[in-house]
């Protein structure tokens, strides 16, 4: 029997084979939670809790490929003393990492040109429709930004070469040291009332209130377009609906869904409208999600814990 401690990948589907072999070299690496687990390596697709982990006796790591930590009990992680290790302790080691902020600009091309409408009218009636689905330019249209980390800096590059009129706004005055000084706008007022495009790039904290209630969708202009691969609970579920009924929103895309940790499925008010006539684009929290990503944030946070768990 081995000797070395145990640490369990728990959802191991297409982890990197290069990353576990590292793993290897220090733990006996095991795809079940066990009581003897020591490091327990988790994504999205559970909620991480007391449910799981209370036979976990010996755990004292968590370790996540993620920014986002609303899959995670922390406040339960502190309780039992087990250190958690995210991409968050990563940032400058992740800043070449592109999928989400390459998959942002593609979700705001689909929505502008119609594309979720029209791939529903080709598995409908089939009839080439050309001139019910004319879209937009992003050269003629303003964008906004909320929230300028990582992710939102790395969208205002990518936008900057289509489009000359982009804005950002976050609550973190740090993060505008790295745009130019023109696009910065004062509030999140200034910002929503202004874009024909907005971009919910933020971080969330579990707990904290959306940034997008029933007065800030008042604010937004007639007929823009919201899009969301942060958190869904940024955005005040009941106000976007209602803003998409009433066709304020001429699209909303959604590569993340509220209390998706648990259920584990599509929203179902979402999906309602999607099937009906409105532009939504939906995705399976999948923004971050390439084998090149993937493969490359898994060396990174296995290098990281290694180096805190020997240190």
């Amino acid at each position: 029997m081995s000797s070395l401690p145990i640490l369990t990948i728990l959802e191991a589907a297409n982890f990197s084979p290069t990353a576990i072999a590292k793993l290897k070299a220090y733990f006996s690496v095991h795809y079940h939670l066990l009581p003897s687990t020591e490091a327990l390596f988790v994504r999205l697709s559970h909620y991480i809790d007391s449910n799981i982990l209370d036979e976990a006796v010996n755990l004292r790591w968590i370790v996540s490929p993620t920014t986002g930590l609303d899959h995670i009990d922390t406040e339960y992680l502190k309780q039992r003393g087990i250190r958690l290790v995210s991409l968050r302790d990563c940032r400058d080691d992740i800043i070449a990492i592109k999928s989400t902020g390459e998959f942002t600009l593609l979700a705001i091309l689909a929505l502008i040109r119609n594309i979720p409408s029209i791939q529903k009218n080709i598995l409908g009636d089939k009839k080439l429709c050309r001139d019910q689905y004319i879209g937009r330019e992003l050269q003629h249209m303003s964008v906004g930004i909320i929230g300028v980390g990582r992710i939102g800096s790395m969208l205002f590059d990518f936008l900057s070469p289509l489009s000359k009129r982009i804005s950002f706004y976050d609550t973190d005055l740090s993060a505008y040291n790295r745009l130019p000084i023109l696009g910065r706008q004062n509030s999140l007022e200034d910002l929503l009332s202004s874009s024909d495009i907005i971009c919910i790039c933020a971080s969330y904290t579990r707990g904290q209130p959306p940034i997008l209630g029933h007065h800030e969708f008042s604010l937004i202009k007639p007929s823009a377009f919201l899009v969301n691969t942060a958190r869904a609970e940024l955005v005040e579920k009941i106000s976007l609906i209602e803003n998409i009924r009433n066709g304020k929103l001429s699209g909303f895309a959604a590569d993340v869904f509220w209390d998706e940790s648990r259920s584990l499925a599509y929203d179902s008010d979402l999906i309602d409208l999607y099937k009906s006539h409105y532009n939504i684009f939906l995705t399976p929290h999948v923004a971050g999600c390439t084998h090149d990503a993937m493969r490359n944030t898994e060396a990174i946070i296995v290098d990281k814990f290694l180096h805190l768990y020997s240190s």
